[in-house]
């Protein structure tokens, strides 16, 4: 009985259901994902570009080299450099020079040797870090830098990531109870077909079963049927 129970056609068009729903959610939650890093991408650019446009714009009005290298995050790179490549100030970055060839007005991804104060022993320990860098020049060709770890972007998508593993299982419960219950529905006039055969058979002929008059298939199955019987 049970082995028939899992072969109906309620269950099976419900695992249906749940299956071809799953791939369709596992497929969006892909493409949201990639359409979240490439938003999360393009406003760092933005930022990026932001910044480095107004401290070419600081050059230009007077400001040193050193004083565009203040102020810098815990993951931020900020390099000068004249015309000619010679780094003018940095901060944040092991090798400055790394980012000497970069093309003004454009903006990268690199991996970026970072400086990060150990105060235990005084000395600097190099981290390598994936950095998207913006670069800008000023009016003298001299060029700006600036450069910011993209670890808050992996954090933020590995949050999204959290809760799409979450909301999945969920919708697809919720569908499978859904589509049960539909099905059920669809499927309770052929229940009452059946009922009707089982005792038409128990009583003998001038039976009739009872069509469920919803003019639909199984309707005119009731119909047909009916005149089977005679």
């Amino acid at each position: 009985m049970k082995a028939v129970r899992w072969r109906s056609v309620r269950l099976r068009m419900v695992v249906a259901a749940v299956v071809v729903l799953g791939v369709l959610l596992v497929v969006a939650a892909i493409g949201f994902e990639q359409l979240l890093r490439n938003r999360l991408i393009d406003n760092l650019d933005a930022s990026l570009q932001a910044q480095t446009a107004d401290r070419a714009a600081l050059l230009d009005r007077g400001a040193t080299p050193e004083a565009l290298t203040t102020g810098a995050g815990e993951e931020d790179v900020i390099a000068v450099f004249s015309a000619t490549g010679t780094v003018l100030a940095s901060t944040g970055v092991a090798d400055p020079s790394t980012l000497a060839a970069l093309v003004p007005g454009t903006v990268v991804g690199l991996d970026v040797t970072l400086t990060e104060d150990d105060h235990e022993d005084g000395e600097d320990e190099g981290e390598s870090h994936r950095l998207r860098v913006a670069t800008e020049a000023a009016a003298d060709a001299r060029r700006v830098v600036v450069g910011r770890a993209t670890e808050s972007i992996d954090d933020d998508l590995q949050a999204a990531r959290n809760l799409l593993l979450l909301g999945v299982p969920i919708v697809l419960a919720l569908a499978a109870v859904l589509v049960w219950m539909v099905v059920g529905r669809a499927l309770r006039p052929v229940d009452r077909l059946r009922e009707d055969v089982d005792a038409i058979v128990a009583a003998g002929a001038g039976q009739r079963v009872g069509p469920p008059g919803t003019a639909d298939e199984i309707d005119r199955l009731a119909s047909t049927m009916n005149d089977m019987l005679g």
